[in-house]
């Protein structure tokens, strides 16, 4: 048995491949892997306490415009229009469908979005749990429970990502399962990560890029052939494309925190792999087979509505544009240290504790990479492990777009996977180590979580707290935000009911596409947000046409709004020629259409 045996950095051909990979047995071979009471209850209360965490907040706050896009978006299959084609999204497809189900089996409203992640955020808890459990039964408990107070309950909201993070786990555990009786069991890995980049496309390549590494790092079968070229080939181009997109997108605050890591095990590993090209070969047959099943019904539905190129134009053409938007090169991370380091020096307490979370927060990724690249160095039996290699990659998802909550995207399933390399540090160490996880989630539980958007970065750092009780004044909501934005909302459902008619259409800019959800009235456009749907001459002549011809009854602008590009601002500076504007419901300007210059306008160049 492999507990049994001592393990020394000599003895490279264990280390690389964890205890039990290739017996067959997976966690039952590690050490505390046996199930008695104490297991089953620990696992219990994980389970237990992250039900009624998602009971209690399920539906509690909001970020309108993602909220909004993910329901307009959805709510427009349900009534038969085709994805891409006559609708448009960034992402490739499957949170759109999925949140299209939720409302055909829960209901038209918003909270029915929300219902399918909280189940999956219950499971994933029990996921990781599973993953934890050879460290412990006290890791496995502050890991569960951490990646709970993490996660979904930070931002509850139902992007894509959300999706992504279960994934990413459940695919861990598969990994550290390991069933020996499959004979394919890569494809079922494959099929998981090209499920990911279904959901969202860059999280599929981090966790595609984590689980290549982790596989190439395993000891080869007896047998297996000569040859390393592939396996260093694969290994490289994976360090190229991580290094790539971290020059490309983030800046020195964001490499140290995030970026360097990935890439230093991805180096360490090129040099380390010993599986042969005849294995590498196998295993990306058997990876690319499994992707290519779990797109096999999205591609039908493509092909089946002439949609494939719209598809293709809207996931990856409009998808790789988003790092191009000013905004997305803020550094924000470098701004969340320094209202740290400012909370720190308030003297209030509450400013303080969260000054301490944040930064733990921030840190969580680089002590990981720090971590797993000295067990690798040192050949622990730890280290060639799913869980810290895969959440060394899937970190880098937070340096998208560095705002806290792309930080609770995977500081979870980072901190998991330093609970499980600390699983070899002294016993003091570890009782340390547990406090401090679980003091970070009790913090994040308490004052950051549901708590509403208005805050902004300084109230957020802050852990201003003020939990939301005011239901969204829509039949179509089902969901408790904060009474400012409560009051706002009514005052523009009010509006667009009073100015408008069942069957006409009104239009945001540049985005905002929750009026079209809560105000029941239709978007004249295949796109949501201009920032992405107006991108060259051409289609900001066919928006000012369908303006002109066939004016929206409303039109709502933001023009504070971080989308507003120069065609936004195009369109509204034409608006003062045929719509009338009216009070202001802040931070929107609001325009009525006149109807004798709309009739004036049909008559004179408008296609009949």
């Amino acid at each position: 048995m492999p507990q049994d045996r001592s393990w020394t950095r000599e003895d490279s051909s264990e280390v690389i491949g964890w205890p039990g990979s290739r017996s067959g047995h997976g966690w039952t071979e590690w050490r505390s892997g046996s199930w008695d009471a104490r297991s089953l209850a620990a696992l219990v209360i994980v389970l237990l306490v992250s039900t009624l965490v998602m009971i209690v907040y399920h539906n509690r706050f909001w970020a309108p415009a993602d909220e909004g896009t993910y329901a307009h978006v959805a709510e427009r299959i349900l009534q038969g229009q085709v994805l891409h084609r006559d609708v448009q999204d960034a992402h490739a497809g499957n949170i759109d469908f999925v949140n299209a189900a939720a409302f055909r089996l829960f209901g038209l409203r918003m909270v029915s979005m929300r219902y399918p992640l909280a189940l999956l955020t219950v499971i994933q808890a029990g996921l990781i749990f599973f993953a934890l459990k050879p460290g412990g039964v006290a890791t496995a408990l502050i890991g569960g429970l951490v990646l709970t107070s993490l996660s979904f309950v930070q931002y509850l909201n139902p992007t894509a990502n959300w999706y992504c993070l279960f994934l990413a786990v459940a695919t861990i555990a598969w990994l550290a399962w390991n069933p020996t009786g499959l004979r394919w069991p890569h494809i079922v890995t494959g099929f998981l990560v090209g499920t990911t980049f279904l959901f969202r496309q860059l999280s599929g390549v981090f966790l595609a890029s984590g689980v290549l590494v982790y596989l190439l790092l395993q000891s080869p079968r007896p047998g297996a052939g000569s040859g390393r070229w592939l396996a260093r080939a694969v290994l490289a181009v994976i360090a190229i494309g991580n290094a790539w997109y971290i020059l490309r997108t983030t800046d020195p605050v964001g490499w140290l925190l995030f970026g360097v890591w990935p890439v230093a095990v991805v180096l360490w590993a090129c040099a380390r792999t010993r599986r042969s090209d005849r294995e590498v070969l196998a295993l990306l047959r058997d990876l690319l087979l499994g992707g290519l099943i779990s797109a096999a019904p999205l591609l039908a539905y493509y092909v089946a509505h002439g949609a494939v190129g719209d598809w293709w134009r809207d996931s990856f053409g409009t998808a790789m544009s988003f790092p191009t938007l000013g905004f997305m090169k803020r550094p924000g991370y470098l701004m969340l240290g320094i209202l740290a380091w400012r909370g720190f020096h308030s003297g209030d307490l509450a400013r303080i504790i969260n000054a301490g979370l944040y930064t733990c927060l921030l840190l969580i990724a680089a002590l990981l990479g720090v971590l797993l690249f000295r067990a690798l160095v040192r050949r622990s039996r730890w280290s060639v492990h799913p869980l810290p290699v895969i959440a060394t990659f899937y970190a880098l998802v937070s340096l998208h777009y560095q705002l806290p909550i792309y930080l609770f995207y995977t500081v979870g399933l980072s901190s998991a996977a330093v609970l499980f390399l600390g699983v070899e540090s002294t016993p003091g160490t570890r009782r340390i180590t547990l406090a401090v996880f679980a003091a970070i989630a009790g913090v994040a539980l308490y004052y950051q979580a549901a708590m509403p958007m208005n805050r902004y970065l300084q109230g957020t750092v802050a852990g201003e707290g003020r939990f939301p009780v005011t239901p969204l004044p829509s039949p179509v909501a089902g969901i408790y935000v904060d009474a400012a934005d409560a009051r706002l909302y009514q005052s523009l459902i009010q509006l667009i009911d009073r100015e408008t008619q069942p069957g006409d259409t009104i239009f945001v800019l540049p985005t905002n596409a929750e009026l079209y959800f809560l105000g029941r009235r239709a978007n004249p456009f295949r796109f949501y947000n201009t920032a992405l749907g107006i991108r060259s001459t051409a289609e900001l002549d066919s928006v000012l046409q369908v303006i002109r011809c066939h004016p929206p009854r409303l039109v709502f602008y933001d023009s504070t709004d971080k989308y507003n590009t120069p065609a936004s601002v195009r369109i509204a500076g034409t608006l003062a020629r045929q719509y009338q504007q009216l009070a202001a419901v802040p931070p929107f300007e609001v325009f009525k259409a006149n109807r004798a210059l709309s009739v004036v306008n049909e008559n004179h160049g408008c296609p009949q």
